[in-house]
């Protein structure tokens, strides 16, 4: 059993406020959803490699919304990131190792 950091601040954190607009999904729900994330990282991708996780199986493990799944990106950040628009990223949730 792993444990993990879950700070009392975050509930109130900018970045949860603008993760619950991007998924339209209440405070809880966004709570649960990052923890679940980090809790499945734990077990299933210990690298933080998720290049062979497919999205949709990744969004219903997690249940995340239908149309969240789409906006998921997965690969080497300095690959994707220089082939994505400047300002149009919402959020990006990350845990470094």
């Amino acid at each position: 059993m792993a444990w993990i950091k879950s700070y009392q601040a975050l509930e109130k954190h900018p970045k949860l406020l603008k993760f619950m607009k991007t998924l339209n999904v209440n405070q809880n729900e966004a709570i649960g959803i990052i923890h679940k994330f980090w809790w499945w990282c734990l077990d299933y991708a210990e690298t933080g490699n998720l290049l062979d996780v497919d999205p949709e199986i990744l969004g219903n493990t997690l249940g995340v919304p239908k149309d969240m799944i789409g906006k998921v990106l997965q690969g080497d950040c300095l690959d994707v990131l220089r082939d994505i628009p400047d300002k149009s990223i919402d959020l990006i949730l990350t845990d470094p190792p």
